[in-house]
């Protein structure tokens, strides 16, 4: 019996101890990023003018993001620093046009797509506005064996977020290297956040 009565004084001292609120962890100032979805996109091309829709001028594409999200002290939007790729394929009225944009006078195969790749580095600040640059490769089969076309990329975009989605609207300009002249792809698509 007197065992029980240290063990309740024990318990009871230390009582006021519990009670108190334990300290809050603070929320990680950077948390991973991933991101992956579809999107189609129109090459424009150096035509930045022209009205004219052409729906053989609409391709695909499979875009990704895998960064590093940067929580401000007192903003509530975090500043992704992030490596974009995409990988689609080109149709053949945009690859046609690619090549006479630029100069080239291949024959393409007679073929549904044609493959092209980009890895960027860059940012999305407060989680809306991407501006990202780095390199891609458009390739072609041509009449006379595989072509492949290297270019600089650089896009601007915006991350509207939809919740578990972002719907993602980006200006692609694909220029240098391999491309004598700056071209427009502007893209529009859904990317789920993991």
């Amino acid at each position: 019996m007197r065992g029980v009565g240290i063990i309740m004084i024990l318990l009871m001292g230390m009582a006021p101890a519990w009670s108190q609120e334990m300290p809050k962890k603070k929320p990680p100032r950077a948390i991973s990023v991933l991101q992956l979805g579809a999107s189609a996109n129109y090459y424009l091309g150096t035509d930045t003018d022209a009205l004219n829709y052409e729906s053989n001028r609409i391709s695909w594409q499979v875009d990704g993001i895998l960064g590093l999200a940067f929580k401000p002290t007192s903003k509530p939007t975090r500043n992704i620093l992030a490596v974009f790729g995409t990988y689609g394929h080109s149709s053949p009225e945009a690859s046609r046009l690619i090549l006479q944009e630029q100069g080239y006078g291949f024959t393409l195969e007679d073929r549904q797509y044609f493959d092209y790749m980009q890895v960027e580095g860059g940012v999305i600040i407060a989680q809306v506005l991407r501006v990202s640059t780095g390199t891609g490769m458009q390739k072609f089969k041509t009449t006379e064996g595989d072509r492949n076309l290297f270019y600089l990329s650089t896009t601007i975009g915006l991350h509207i977020s939809l919740g578990a989605v972002d719907w993602v609207t980006n200006c692609n300009i694909l220029h240098g290297r391999d491309f004598n002249t700056s071209v427009f792809r502007p893209s529009t698509g859904i990317m789920v956040k993991f």
